[in-house]
């Protein structure tokens, strides 16, 4: 069955796919993300669709293998995220199911989907470590045990690590050249703001995300004794530093951090790779061998056990027990179905 479905992707800032004949004709499953616009159907029926000369085909089993690399976030600018995994899973959850044969074989290859995610998150794409300033600066913000954080300059920087540190429930500065400007980029009722220059002492940790001059960053650092730590984030944090009693942490030094853990995660995208497309044949395989399709892909599900050493979270038998009841148990309620 793989063989007969197709996936064409489309960037997402391009216009939105259009069918050009509505009389008869499978309903498509379509997953949008901010990098991507995605439809997977029938490859008999893609001529049913305007088709754009920068759109990609992916056909067959292809299509199952790339859709599993993206949903596992190594086609992401953060390598692992799981963030487009909880759009898909969105999708499928609403998604209305066509009841038709193609209707059963796309919830089977849903179904299917989740099961591999879990398998190569599992082994391959947990505990990644820190991939962006975002990301390292919450780390260290649940490592220090503050709750106060303030954070110069409303930039390109600041909107990074904003919702990185906003998720935590974080008592959020900003400190801002002109408050009511950042107010509107930044619709965030939370935030307490603060013009730069201001008389301030600040409690907890500083994030300097503007090149603001070190004279008047100097000011304000001697201003707040309380301070437990400052990030410096300035282009010329290493030329032109500020001096605190508290530990004071350059660009460079949150760079180096970054950078030895980019190896790691290579080798770690690399292996979920090779696991993917090990895990693709032997879907391949798998329907070959059953002349019925995809009925017994879940039950036989336990034999991607043999493409890694590393251990299965659950037991053999209670996997194949689950996979081998009704196909919407992986799903949450019974999906809908179209008649």
């Amino acid at each position: 069955m793989l063989q007969g479905f197709v996936l064409i992707q489309r960037k997402a800032i391009e216009d939105d796919f259009v069918r050009l004949d509505h009389s008869h004709g499978q309903a498509w499953f379509q997953l949008k993300t901010c990098m991507r616009n995605m439809i997977i159907g029938p490859k008999d029926e893609m001529q049913s669709w305007q088709i754009n000369e920068s759109d990609e085909i992916i056909e067959g089993e292809r299509s199952y293998q790339f859709l599993l690399e993206v949903i596992c976030g190594l086609h992401s600018s953060l390598i692992g995220e799981t963030e487009i995994l909880g759009q898909f899973k969105n999708v499928a959850l609403n998604f209305e199911f066509p009841n038709t044969h193609f209707g059963m074989e796309l919830k089977k290859f849903i179904h299917a989907m989740l099961e591999d995610v879990k398998k190569v998150r599992s082994q391959h794409l947990s505990d990644l470590g820190s991939q962006s300033y975002g990301s390292l600066l919450r780390k260290e913000i649940k490592r220090l045990a503050e709750t106060q954080v303030h954070i110069l300059g409303a930039g390109h920087l600041c909107e990074e690590i904003l919702p990185w540190i906003a998720k935590d429930g974080t008592d959020l500065h900003l400190h801002v050249r002109n408050v009511e400007l950042a107010k509107k980029k930044f619709k965030n009722s939370n935030i307490h703001w603060h013009t730069i220059g201001e008389s301030h002492s600040l409690n907890g940790i500083l994030v300097i995300a503007a090149p603001i001059e070190t004279k008047l960053l100097q000011g304000l650092i001697s201003q707040s004794p309380k301070l437990k730590q400052v990030y410096d984030l300035r282009h010329n944090s290493e030329s032109e530093p500020v001096t605190h009693v508290c530990d004071v942490k350059t660009l460079s030094q949150f760079m180096s951090v970054l950078n030895e853990n980019v190896e790691f995660i290579q080798e770690r995208k690399r292996l979920a790779l090779q696991l993917i497309e090990q895990i693709t044949k032997l879907r391949v395989q798998t329907v070959e061998h059953r002349p019925f399709g995809w009925e017994d892909m879940t039950a036989g599900s336990t034999h991607l056990s043999q493409l890694s050493m590393a251990p299965v979270t659950i037991p053999l038998r209670r996997r194949e027990a689950k996979f081998a009841k009704q196909v919407d148990l992986i799903l949450v309620g019974e999906p809908r179905t179209k008649v």
